[in-house]
């Protein structure tokens, strides 16, 4: 990344997105065919991401309005805690709270499985090639022209500047290497680089330091 501050990882617009669209493709969150699709949505996103950054599509989100994406962001935020509010009304309680609940029928977080991700390749079999060119197109979008308008805001804020080429890039390898660990697509955000600058982050160090810390 040419951006000395900008913090990259799983963010809540790719998300929200493949949610929809497993939604869409009526399978359900969380089950075995959900894990093995989305890495392969993820290997398309980077993919396309790639293509962007060949065909230099970078420059297209000048041409993107403040509003235009402030309204998507406000709709892709709406639309997570409407998915959130059934979760608070019923349900058995999960098994990795910090307090045991579960006689109050409230629904807590499930229990992570500890280890590091298993690196494999995605199954392609998993989901149709037409529906997965066509989800991961929508998401590489989003992807480029949220992260691209938060980086260029944060340059000139702060007096530098990134090449979007070379930025597309970034994210279409590391959109690989999360497809290769059956992780969600990702991107940049905005909300964890505005917290690392508020503690006078000023280097990639803080989201190396931050995956490590993640790592033990």
């Amino acid at each position: 990344s040419t951006s000395p501050q900008f913090i990259f990882g799983v963010d809540a617009a790719p998300a929200a997105l493949v949610g929809a669209a497993l939604v869409e493709m009526g399978i359900q969150s969380g089950s075995k065919q959900a894990m093995a699709v989305v890495p392969v949505l993820t290997f398309f996103v980077a993919v396309w991401l790639f293509v962007f950054a060949f065909l230099k599509a970078g420059k297209l989100v000048n041409y993107i309005s403040a509003p235009v994406m402030g309204g998507f962001i406000t709709g892709i935020c709406t639309t997570i805690i409407l998915m959130q509010v059934p979760k608070l009304m019923g349900g058995t309680a999960g098994t990795g709270e910090f307090v045991p609940i579960s006689n109050w029928g409230i629904r807590t977080l499930d229990a992570v499985e500890p280890g590091l991700p298993v690196w494999s390749i995605p199954d392609f079999s998993a989901i149709g090639l037409k529906e997965a060119v066509i989800y991961s197109l929508s998401i590489a979008v989003v992807i480029m022209a949220e992260t691209l308008l938060g980086e260029n805001s944060f340059a000139q804020k702060n007096g530098y500047r990134v090449n979007a080429n070379q930025e597309l890039v970034a994210f279409s390898m590391g959109n690989l290497a999360a497809a290769l660990t059956g992780c969600c697509p990702i991107n940049g955000s905005v909300s964890r680089s505005a917290m690392g600058e508020q503690y006078q982050a000023k280097t990639q160090l803080t989201g190396i330091a931050a995956g490590l810390s993640m790592i033990v």
